[in-house]
């Protein structure tokens, strides 16, 4: 588990940048308490609605915090995007892990991927992900 000396101040950063959290996450205080919560850019595609329709609908621009599979947690930010997609539109992920800087570079990180999440055209990523060459499950993993 994430202690809230690191939780809290990566939730301040999500946060002030504009980044939502479902409230059934949060405690009294209003901040998360388990590390397995995630924040989610209503920016995401300039802040159009999408309808659900299953793994159909592209993905918006989360953050959140997940084992590394040895026993560590990292910050994975997920790019707004398809599940399925070619690589222009596809829905990558870039892996921040816990370290004593590890806002400054996730910072560092939103400033390049945040206004790319609000530029998205959620039309241009369905055609793509029906009529284009999307379909096939390229997930592609970053470390900074």
């Amino acid at each position: 588990m994430l202690e809230p000396a690191r939780l809290d101040p990566l939730h301040d950063l999500l946060m002030e940048r504009g980044w939502e959290i479902d409230e059934h996450y949060l405690v009294e205080d209003g901040y998360p308490r388990d590390h397995e919560v995630y924040w989610t850019y209503p920016a995401s595609y300039g802040g159009a609605e999408i309808n659900q329709v299953g793994d159909a609908t592209p993905c918006p621009l989360t953050c959140r915090v997940v084992p590394d599979g040895e026993g560590w947690l990292e910050i994975n930010v997920e790019l707004a995007g398809n599940e399925q997609g070619c690589p222009e539109h596809w829905h990558a992920y870039h892996v921040v892990p816990i370290s004593e800087d590890e806002l400054e570079r996730l910072a560092t990180l939103l400033d390049q991927v945040e206004p790319q999440a609000r530029s998205l055209d959620p039309r241009m990523l369905i055609e793509c992900r029906f009529f284009g060459p999307c379909g096939h499950n390229n997930t592609t993993v970053s470390t900074l």
